[in-house]
């Protein structure tokens, strides 16, 4: 029997720039089922009250549009308010607005988004309060060849079977030149083709009943990912993290912390589990990685 409806939790500061998520998600909900419960922590008793009338005025906001919203205030953090929320596995995907305009910086600054995306199991979507509403039929998936990175196609699958959603798989090749003064160092650069790669992934998905169409590029991978999700409008970036620390790992790279300043739409992240002996993650050594 298939599902009636995708279970969000979308967490709320009261800020009007928390509040842009839930257009970020209009999208999805617009094209399939979703029940969302609307989470407001608050600091103190004091402002129980203040926050309910809050959540009633979302929650009547949404009703509008046909959307059904529960709402919930809590007194205490909201980083393992929301994490005891989500431990109970009642949720498909928690939503949350990144704040400011230094995108994942920010994010990193405050403890809440951090400690869900590192600590949860459940996917966390994320959106800039700047970024544009795209099409939440098309997702972007970046792909650098290795099965770290395909884990996200599974997070993924329960939005593309309910949507009907086409999965957008991306790889982006970044050309190393010589520095100066060592220009005669290299001949030539040898760029692995990954267009037979993602024909596998593509075939192994379709045959799944998946809508797939697949994009080789080469460039700067986290400038090219995000002008390709411009290019087709897409309404969502899908993405592993990699490593125990989350997001801290990631900003260390240069590809993530490009797609979660530039995204054009909202960005689909979780935390990989899957770690190797040394403390790494898991991977195809058969198949270059970026960075």
């Amino acid at each position: 029997m298939s599902r009636k409806a995708l279970r969000i939790l979308v967490a709320l500061d009261g800020t009007a720039g928390s509040e842009t998520i839930l257009a970020a998600i209009m999208p999805l909900v617009r094209i399939t089922e979703v029940d969302l419960l609307l989470l407001k922590v608050a600091g103190s008793s004091g402002e129980l009250e203040e926050s309910r009338a809050y959540l009633g005025r979302m929650a009547g906001a949404l009703a509008l549009h046909r959307v059904r919203a529960e709402s919930l205030v809590e007194v205490g953090e909201p980083g393992p308010a929301i994490l005891s929320h989500l431990e109970a596995g009642r949720f498909d995907f928690c939503a949350m607005t990144t704040h400011g305009r230094q995108g994942i910086d920010r994010l990193l600054m405050g403890s809440v988004a951090e400690s869900v995306v590192r600590s949860s199991k459940t996917p966390l979507i994320v959106n800039r309060p700047d970024a544009r509403i795209g099409d939440w039929r098309r997702i972007v998936v970046p792909l650098d060849g290795s099965p770290a990175a395909e884990k996200i196609i599974e997070d993924v699958t329960l939005l593309v079977r309910m949507t009907g959603s086409t999965l957008h798989l991306i790889n982006a090749a970044e050309v190393l030149v010589a520095a100066p003064g060592l220009e005669y160092a290299f001949s030539a650069v040898s760029i692995p083709d990954m267009k037979p790669y993602l024909g596998r992934v593509r075939d192994r998905l379709t045959a799944k009943g998946l809508n797939v169409v697949t994009e080789a590029r080469i460039g700067f991978p986290g400038a090219e990912i995000v002008r390709y999700a411009a290019d087709v409008g897409a309404g969502l970036i899908a993405m592993t993290t990699h490593g125990r620390t989350g997001l801290r790992r990631v900003i260390m790279g240069s590809v993530a912390e490009k797609i979660f300043r530039t995204a054009p739409c909202a960005v689909l992240v979780r935390p990989l589990q899957l770690m190797g002996k040394a403390g790494e993650v898991e991977r195809d050594s058969r198949m270059p990685a970026n960075r």
